[in-house]
């Protein structure tokens, strides 16, 4: 997240007076060449191996072709099958237990030994002093966030971080889901020939355990655009009655409609800068997307790249997403700086997904994750604060976030438990 201050144009403008106030335990971003990779395709339940090859250099298309066969014959030699190809597709399924289990009251995280970086009062005295920013024409809307930590895991040797991945995966399926592991040691270049010292990246492994159901961009090769931003959060009911209940309640709620329309004039005027005059459009506007633990409120811009622009142009004009800043975003930026005290959200509230050499690109809003380091186990939780929120009811939504991401943790740290 704390990369806006060095990209688009809301970092210069702000970046000044929001020096973060402590480091944060993954770098501000972390870019990989993947010139080999298999690509599961959940949709087409098949698996591609793809392999970049330099025709013009002597020996890289043998040395492709090679690895192409290898791998096939390895993956076959493993076993897999069209069933572990498509697994983890997301559907709106329940979580293990049913929706309610996802829906259990925040004990603490006390399974996992989760507390929040600000309390209940903090985060309302917060929510007060935005609606004063609001009434004072600063900002029209704020996304305010908090942080939950926990120790690392006791256990020896430590359950492996995919372990978690895999719990969130049942708990919480999403269709932008991702599982990152970076030993940062490993990944350092070495010093220059010349004896000169390249700046270390800061922290040493960590993982990222991704379960987002939120669209930053989607870029295709042909400079189409595509983002689904979200706001507006409900969480899944009991019943059947109710759940439906609950999804209508959303559908027509004043304040949370208010929230995404904001967020959507904020998307268009980012793609606006970047995209054709008069090719943006909002082909859907505030639908129901369901998912295991909660009801969204989304919708779709999408838009066609003006020539001689292309995807990083793109991210680089929209980051940070606009449904974790508010509008309008430069000063917005700086009341969150504010309020949060500086602290770094780190993974959250940013973008992880790949960028293409023809041209194409997906990302996501880095939500509903946690990362897992030697500092213990963190997510990040929010919501959007309008001139109609209740404070009581944020720090209820809140809580409604992080509740899946921290039942996938407590059956990590309880493998075999028969609930999970």
């Amino acid at each position: 997240y704390e990369a806006w201050r060095r990209v688009g144009p809301e970092g210069a403008a702000a970046a000044r007076d929001c020096e973060p106030s402590c480091s944060a335990a993954t770098p501000e971003a972390l870019w990989l060449f993947s010139d080999r990779y298999l690509a599961f395709d959940h949709a087409a339940r098949r698996v591609v191996a793809v392999c970049l090859c330099d025709p013009g250099r002597e020996g890289s298309e043998q040395s492709a072709q090679q690895w192409l066969w290898e791998t096939a014959a390895a993956l076959q030699q493993r076993g897999l099958s069209e069933s572990d190809a498509a697994g983890g597709g997301a559907t709106a399924r329940p979580p293990p237990g049913g929706a309610a289990a996802a829906c259990q009251p925040l004990h603490g995280g006390a399974a996992a030994g989760f507390e929040s970086a600000r309390s209940r009062d903090e985060y309302t005295a917060n929510i007060e002093r935005i609606f004063e920013l609001l009434r004072e024409g600063e900002s029209y809307e704020v996304c305010l966030t908090t942080q939950f930590r926990a120790p690392p895991p006791r256990a020896a040797p430590p359950p492996s971080p995919l372990a978690l991945h895999l719990a969130l995966r049942r708990v919480n399926p999403a269709p932008y889901a991702a599982f990152l592991h970076f030993d940062l040691p490993a990944l350092r270049p070495a010093p220059p020939a010349e004896g000169g010292e390249r700046e270390a990246a800061a922290g040493g492994a960590f993982s990222v355990c991704c379960s987002s159901p939120e669209r930053f961009l989607r870029i295709g090769a042909d400079g189409s655009v595509e983002s689904k931003p979200i706001k507006g959060t409900m969480p899944r009911g009991p019943t059947a009655e109710l759940d439906a209940a609950n999804a209508e309640t959303l559908r027509t709620s004043p304040k949370d409609r208010a929230e995404n329309l904001m967020i959507v004039d904020l998307v268009r005027n980012d793609l606006g800068r970047i995209c054709r005059v008069g090719s943006v459009r909002v082909p859907k506007l505030m639908a129901i997307e369901t998912y295991a633990s909660v009801h969204q409120l989304v919708s779709t811009v999408t838009g066609d790249l003006e020539d001689g622009t292309d995807a990083l142009d793109a991210a680089a004009c929209a980051f940070p997403p606009g449904s974790m800043t508010g509008a309008p975003k430069t000063r917005t930026l700086q009341i969150i700086h504010e309020l949060e005290r500086g602290v770094p959200r780190g993974v959250y509230s940013g973008s992880l997904g790949f960028f293409s050499i023809d041209g194409a690109s997906d990302l996501n809003v880095v939500i509903r994750t946690a990362v897992v380091s030697a500092e213990g186990v963190s997510l990040g939780a929010g919501g959007a604060i309008v001139t109609q929120s209740s404070p009581e009811d944020e720090w209820e939504e809140v809580l409604v976030k992080a509740r899946p991401v921290i039942r996938a943790v407590e059956c990590w740290l309880r493998p075999g438990d028969e609930a999970c």
